[in-house]
């Protein structure tokens, strides 16, 4: 048995659909932003009401244990999605 074609999900940017679909919409904001390896994108407890799409590199999902401590509970990898996904 093939595995299914993913041509279409693959080469799919989420970006690109959110600019094209969304363009002419002034309460919306989307923008392509670069962060360096090793810094926050956001910290906990911040709520903020935004998506990310990961382009190029990898992030690690974490929080913080009740002794303070950091821990990571997840990596994310080019392509994946995460934030306030409501």
């Amino acid at each position: 048995m093939l595995p299914p074609n993913n041509s279409s999900y693959n080469s799919f940017c989420f970006y690109t659909y959110l600019l094209d679909k969304f363009k002419n919409k002034k309460h919306l904001e989307i923008k392509e932003i670069v962060i360096e390896k090793n810094n926050h994108i956001y910290k906990p407890p911040n709520n903020d009401s935004f998506i990310y799409e990961i382009v190029s590199g990898a992030v690690k999902l974490g929080s913080y244990s009740e002794q303070g401590e950091e821990y990571v509970y997840d990596v994310l990898q080019k392509g994946d999605f995460f934030g306030n996904l409501r």
